[in-house]
């Protein structure tokens, strides 16, 4: 590639297509959907035949087509699918979904839904042993546990991560530091008994924000730094700068930190509420980490030796 002619970093993409960083590094890796070229420091870089290429790839996975079909085709291929007369799906919407639990496949062995529903009937915490993430993209799974073991949250927290757009668990008994841990891991968690029409509902929800979940890295929750008491003590100080800052700074990681853990403790009925928390805690705690790093630089300006945890 001409390093001259309409060479375009990673970021400069995402803009141009709207398609997230994790999204272009995941087809590219995962199913070899483009090849971008390197520069001299190792970073992507895009040309306008990329972006085009890439184009076409986004629309045809909004209307349902999967990415690891798509990928292998030529261009002139995927402008002939263009044509196609193919059922639009609203963007972050599952195209089909795997139901597990013996209570669950029956009620929904006669509803009508809009995708299609493999059923499966055994028991959730024996499948989960053996399961592995979807070769397509766009699948939901839906699993029946009426209790929620460790090994039942590691599974779903894996699968989660391996390529399902939604899990959901719908649950009989769980502790409530139990349900935080599968929030945090992107896991929707909806009380059972229910109905088939309030399941599928909740297929239905629109799916996290990629602006906020795939640019903070998956959702992932930093541990706190530093202990609240060397926070204080900062915030205290009377700083050797002209300007308040290291004041500010310290505040700001105080309330930041009070408001993710308010978010943790918020307790809603609805599962759409139950999601925004945990989003909303996620933010708050990459937000603090943020300013966490800035408490280290103030800190070592100002002499303070900090107790980190």
């Amino acid at each position: 590639m001409s390093r001259d002619h309409a060479a375009m970093p990673i970021g400069a993409v995402t803009q141009l297509t709207g398609i997230s960083s994790h999204t272009l590094r995941k087809w590219e890796s995962r199913y070899g959907a483009i090849e971008p070229e390197r520069s001299d420091s190792g970073r992507r870089l895009y040309t306008r035949e990329h972006v085009q290429r890439l184009t076409l790839l986004r629309d045809l996975t909004r209307r349902g087509h999967q990415i690891s079909r798509l990928s292998g085709m030529s261009n002139q291929q995927l402008e002939a699918l263009t044509d196609d007369a193919v059922p639009q799906t609203s963007e972050g919407s599952v195209v089909r979904a795997i139901v597990v639990g013996p209570v669950l496949s029956a009620r929904l062995s006669a509803a009508t839904s809009s995708r299609p529903l493999e059923l499966i009937s055994e028991a959730a915490a024996t499948w989960l042993e053996t399961a592995s993430a979807p070769a397509d993209e766009d699948v939901a799974l839906v699993v029946e546990l009426p209790t929620v073991s460790e090994r039942s949250i590691d599974r779903l927290a894996a699968l989660r991560r391996g390529g399902f757009a939604r899990v959901v668990a719908v649950y009989g008994f769980a502790a409530q530091a139990t349900l935080r841990r599968l929030l945090n891991a992107g896991v929707l968690c909806l009380k059972g008994p229910t109905t088939a029409d309030e399941l599928l509902r909740n297929l239905e929800l629109p799916e996290a924000s990629v602006t906020v979940l795939e640019a903070l890295e998956q959702g992932a929750i930093p541990a706190h730094r530093f202990s609240e008491e060397s926070i204080a003590r900062l915030a205290a100080l009377s700083p050797k700068l002209q300007c308040e800052c290291p004041n500010h700074i310290a505040q700001l990681v105080l309330d930041i930190s009070a408001f993710e853990q308010y978010s943790l403790e918020c307790e809603d009925s609805d599962p759409a509420e139950r999601l925004l928390h945990a989003r909303l805690r996620l933010v708050a705690a990459n937000a603090r980490a943020l300013f966490e790093e800035a408490v280290a630089i103030v800190a070592e300006n100002e002499g303070l030796p900090l107790e980190e945890i």
